[in-house]
């Protein structure tokens, strides 16, 4: 067999790589199925990527027909190959095409400089995240240098899959591609999920794609979903699948007599006995001619299988040989030759014993130094050698390769977990597939992340181990929105410490544990809770921790689930101590369940402070953004100035950032944006406050956040604000029913709520009417995504002051403006009581309602006092809309004489505002 190595590059400019065998075998009789492989690749050339599959039987000759056209290929002109393997053992992330990609890099590496750089795809810092060694490449290092992370790492992936599109496609314009990959059937699904997106667009791709894999071992993850890939399937070219049968008897015979030699006495005989034997299988033929070679009688070995061939030639090996061919076979894939003597025990080894097995075509490397890789010759040669050794030779290879390679540093962790996993050693082998499942997750191979993690899981032995990899589990599966599978691991991991999690909300059971805890709290100021013990049962602060990681993901199942499970930490605070990690309970339980949707918002700021206070006293920086972020956006902002939770707001930014809590980085944007345009904020300010967090939302994919940007961006612009120079995104153009089925698509539906809400304000500002009815009206539907959220009041604000608008119209028949005016005094009973515990962010907005309810019953006088009240809270807590809007009602209704000044006093609160298309208004100019 023609023995290429894994992870080349050649073009017709190169020499071909060397082979470690002696002697080269013959090409027999697969003439039309190369044939088949230089009409694919024609097809390529003129009509973008074609896909081309070699399958067939272990041996068959699958890679010497594919090398053969590749030979053929480069001597017929200009071409690129890129050839790589899959491994069984092997567990790199990527692995179906992680050598192709080496061979990617060694290519761009011999190019000029110049001519790589021109070659550098956009989105490089994605590539290099997903693929590290592109840092190769030395004329990309500027470029590649601002690698960055995304919120929803599948965002960040499929940038990094288009650039590895991009840069094949440039790579095929110079010349085409030949992307060789033998032994697919040992791929993963993330390689595979890579070269499908690569084909999704194949016009551009001058690329034949060849993919070999075992036709008896076609049945695994990998091969069925490039199967069922549409885009692989559309690329499969007309011949589809090149089957690589055994060989005829005309053709065994033929390729005996010239590996026996024609001329060699009783050749024919020989012959004879291999094309018995070997029924065509091209691999046994090679083993039988050697084990005739070696002088063996036919009679000896009639009817053995190929496996007791292949193993009596390893018994024949030297002592210190077969011990090192049997590391390198449990191995399982390249490794460098020093580390397989000392897992051999033999460093001192004489070199001619490899060279022994080289020329014995029982192994291969990259070369004959200590420093070079080897592996196996053939698959079939290390699935007999590790099937012949018992259990226990077997364990003990494991443990010296697992403790080779953990001391050589600097190999794969998932290789050493495997090792340990081989040889007993579980504990040990759980810690390096978490280790390995953290690397995989930092190049963005998921499925491979998942699988690692199961395995750290399962292999964990004892419970507290367990609860650390379910944690990591519940991370996972978070940041890919996988809120039920996070939920799932997070409760059967509970369930290790006696705490039960309930499968779903269920009301009762809820209400019976609230109960416990308002029991327990009974007399207590949430203060005081500051001073409880710290927990010293590492079983209870194991279920604290874990209860507080998968609360997120409960809160997107439903938000009562997650108001549930953080009263159970609670609970066990109260009867056991406090944890580490307990902030987050209380600020659910507390802040937002009796403070947010109870309305109890002294309470609920009270437990506000006593989760700050606790990250504080336990150095908790990894929640402290959730924290700060939550408390100012339920808790904060009931009971004193807004300024105040903006302060928190950028607190949670801060540490955001420090910590890469992206999630509530984003939230602390939006809040702060939400904020300033609820309590009238002048419009520069505004502006200059969401324009410097455009370019850090958009690279990090925080497409929420960014939206509620954008919305305050149009609102800024329809109100006469300059928008020249801002920093324009995708986001910026969005409207009408697209921007509507966006904002239904969010997690963060109170973030979509915002979007509706602005829009009323903005519709009614502007004297539409009816269109900001409309916006209500779809607000309405969000507002139980919003409960205890400041813009809960806002849109009773603005909903309120449209029916009074509404309530004006002509010909409105009683019963409809009865309704509307019920809505207005609804909106004020609502204004009012918050505005008894917080005069500085509710007052004005009270008076200006009760000022439109006076005038829809008729009272003019109660309505200008209520309008004056409402301009003058306006002006002391900087609430320069209110101010302008007060001022605009009441010279509706005053006197002539009295109504100069208050479109006046509009206008220029409408100025300092920064809305000229108000200001204008006000003044009766348009």
């Amino acid at each position: 067999v023609l023995a290429r190595l894994g992870g080349t590059a050649r073009t017709r400019d190169e020499a071909p790589a060397r082979r470690s065998s002696p002697r080269l075998a013959p090409f027999v009789g697969r003439g039309a199925q190369l044939d088949e492989l230089r009409r694919a690749f024609a097809a390529a050339v003129h009509g973008g990527a074609v896909v081309c599959r070699v399958i067939g039987k272990s041996g068959a000759g699958k890679s010497t027909l594919i090398h053969r056209f590749i030979d053929d290929t480069i001597e017929r002109g200009d071409v690129t190959v890129l050839a790589g393997r899959c491994y069984e053992q092997e567990s790199v992330p990527y692995k179906t095409v992680d050598n192709v990609v080496d061979a990617l890099v060694g290519h761009l590496v011999r190019l000029p400089a110049e001519t790589a750089l021109q070659l550098a795809p956009d989105h490089l810092p994605a590539l290099v995240r997903v693929f590290p060694v592109f840092e190769r490449v030395a004329s990309w290092a500027d470029a590649a240098s601002g690698a960055f992370g995304m919120y929803d790492p599948r965002e960040l992936r499929d940038l990094a899959f288009a650039a590895l599109r991009e840069l094949l496609i440039g790579v095929s314009r110079v010349r085409p591609l030949v992307v060789y990959i033998d032994d697919v059937q040992w791929g993963d699904v993330d390689g595979a999920t890579l070269l499908a997106g690569l084909l999704e667009q194949r016009d551009d791709l001058r690329m034949l794609l060849v993919l070999a894999y075992r036709s008896e071992d076609a049945d695994n993850p990998c091969l069925s979903l490039l199967a069922a890939s549409p885009a692989i399937r559309g690329a499969l070219h007309a011949g589809g699948t090149v089957t690589v049968d055994a060989l005829t008897t005309a053709e065994t015979l033929d390729l005996a007599l010239e590996l026996i030699g024609r001329d060699t006495p009783d050749a024919a005989a020989r012959a004879a006995w291999v094309v018995r034997e070997s029924d065509g299988n091209a691999l046994f033929i090679h083993e039988l001619v050697r084990h005739l070679e070696a002088g063996f009688s036919a009679m000896a070995t009639e009817g053995t299988p190929l496996d007791e061939v292949l193993w009596q030639r390893v018994c024949r090996q030297p002592d210190a040989a077969r011990r090192l061919l049997e590391v390198i076979a449990v191995a399982g894939q390249p490794i460098r030759l020093r580390a397989a003597q000392e897992a051999a025990g033999t460093p001192a080894l004489p070199p001619e014993v490899v060279t022994g097995l080289r020329f014995g075509q029982l192994v291969r490397g990259t070369g004959p130094s200590l420093d070079d890789e080897i592996h196996t010759f053939h698959d079939r040669i290390r699935e007999t050698v590790v099937a012949h050794l018992p259990a226990a030779s077997r364990a003990a290879h494991h443990l010296r390769l697992a403790a080779t390679l953990e001391a050589s540093g600097g190999v794969a962790p998932e290789t050493i977990a495997a090792h340990f996993r081989g040889a007993g050693e579980l504990a040990k082998a759980s810690d390096y597939y978490v280790a390995a499942a953290d690397l995989a997750m930092r190049a963005l191979a998921f499925e491979r992340a998942e699988g690692y993690y199961r395995q750290a899981a399962e292999l964990a032995q004892t419970e507290i181990a367990k609860a650390a990899v379910c944690e990591k589990q519940i991370h996972y599966y978070t940041n890919m929105a996988r809120f039920a599978d996070a939920y799932a691991v997070g409760r059967d991991a509970v369930a290790l410490f006696g705490v039960k999690l309930p499968a779903k909300f269920i009301p009762p059971l809820f209400l019976a544990d609230v109960a416990r805890v308002m029991l327990r709290l009974r007399g207590r100021a949430p203060a005081t809770l500051l001073e409880l013990p710290t927990a010293t049962d590492p079983r209870i602060e194991a279920a604290v921790r874990l209860i507080c990681a998968v609360a997120k993901a409960a809160y997107q199942l439903r938000p009562e689930l997650c108001v549930a499970i953080s009263t159970k930490v609670v609970d066990l605070c109260l009867r056991h101590g406090n944890t580490r990690d307990c902030a987050i309970g209380y600020m659910v339980f507390g802040t937002i369940f009796q403070g947010g949707v109870l309305g109890r918002h002294a309470v609920g700021d009270a437990f506000g402070r006593l989760a700050l206070a606790l990250i504080d006293k336990y150095g908790n920086t990894a929640q402290l953004a959730e924290v700060a972020f939550v408390v100012g956006y339920f808790g904060t902002s009931w009971l004193r100035p807004a300024t105040e939770a903006e302060a928190l707001w950028r607190t949670a930014y801060d540490a955001g950032r420090a910590t890469n809590d992206l999630f509530h980085t984003g939230c602390a944007i939006a809040g702060t944006t939400m904020s300033l345009v609820m309590r009238g904020a002048p419009i520069a300010v505004l502006r200059d406050e969401s324009e410097r967090h455009v370019d850090f939302l958009q690279r990090r994919g925080l497409r929420e956040p960014l939206i509620v940007l954008m919305s305050a961006r149009r609102a800024r612009g329809l109100l006469g604000a300059s928008t020249d120079g801002e920093v324009l995104c995708p986001e910026a153009g969005l409207a009408g029913a697209e921007l509507d089925r966006r904002l239904a698509g969010f997690g963060s539906k109170h973030l979509a709520h915002f979007h509706y809400v602005l829009e009323t304000q903005l519709q009614y500002l502007l004297g539409h009417v009816e269109q900001a009815a409309v916006a209500a009206e779809t607000s309405a539907s969000y507002r139980k995504e919003s409960p205890g959220l400041l813009h809960a009041a806002e849109h009773e604000l603005w909903s309120a002051l449209v029916a009074a608008a509404r309530a004006d119209a002509p010909g409105l028949g009683r019963l409809r403006r009865r309704s509307l005016v019920g809505v207005v005094k609804r909106g004020y009973g609502k204004l009012a009581g918050w505005a008894a515990t917080c005069p500085h962010n509710f007052a004005s907005k009270a008076s200006l309602v009760a000022g439109e309810l006076a005038r829809l019953r008729g009272k003019p006088d109660d309505a200008l006092r209520s309008y004056a009240a409402a301009a003058t809270a306006a002006a002391l807590a900087g609430h320069l809309q209110i101010a302008g809007l007060a001022h605009a009602l009441a010279a509706r209704l005053a006197a002539p004489a009295d109504a100069a000044g208050h479109r006046d006093a509009a206008a220029r609160y409408y100025t300092q505002w920064g809305a000229p298309v108000l200001a204008a208004r006000a003044a009766g100019n348009c």
